[in-house]
């Protein structure tokens, strides 16, 4: 079970490697310089922002559903799952809430590619808040190649194909 998990988690991270790499090389030629700074810089505040928002759940996930699991204590684990769904998504959304009413406030102040990009990331927040605790979660169960394919190699195809539907129709 272990070196079959390993070896899946190894080849799902190689090819998220290598799709990450893919998506980076098109977005910045497609985009441009400019405008892929604005991402990248907007989605770095996103992940500092991430890291409050999850409220270091997702770390949590993975030891107590293993724990809970192991030891049959359903009605635990029924309840720290519910309860760390809604302390995140409830955390994430009130920053993502806050953070764009600060980027509104600011938009006299902000560039408004910069404004737009920051504002975007934090409608992203909460999905991506929600996305790695339920990956965390997944883990916890053991399944760790069904955790990692969808934030590895789904949503980075996902997002580039947006993106660039995004950048072709706007």
């Amino acid at each position: 079970l272990i070196v079959r998990g390993g070896a899946w988690s190894l080849l799902i991270s190689a090819t998220g490697a290598a799709l990450s790499l893919g998506v980076h090389l098109l977005l910045a030629r497609t985009l441009g310089g400019e405008e892929y700074g604005r991402y990248v810089f907007a989605l770095a505040w996103m992940n500092v922002l991430l890291l409050a928002g999850k409220c270091e759940l997702d770390t949590a996930s993975v030891r107590f559903v293993g724990a809970y699991t192991g030891t049959e204590q359903w009605s635990f684990l029924r309840g720290f799952l519910r309860r760390s769904a809604q302390i995140v998504g409830g955390v994430s959304v009130a920053i993502a809430v806050v953070g764009a009413l600060i980027i509104m406030a600011l938009t006299n102040r902000i560039e408004r590619g910069i404004a737009l990009s920051l504002l975007a990331a934090s409608a992203l927040l909460p999905v991506t808040a929600m996305g790695q605790l339920k990956a965390s979660v997944l883990q916890g169960f053991k399944q760790v190649a069904r955790a990692q394919a969808p934030s590895l190699v789904v949503r980075p195809v996902v997002f580039a194909l947006s993106v660039l539907a995004l950048h072709y129709v706007a």
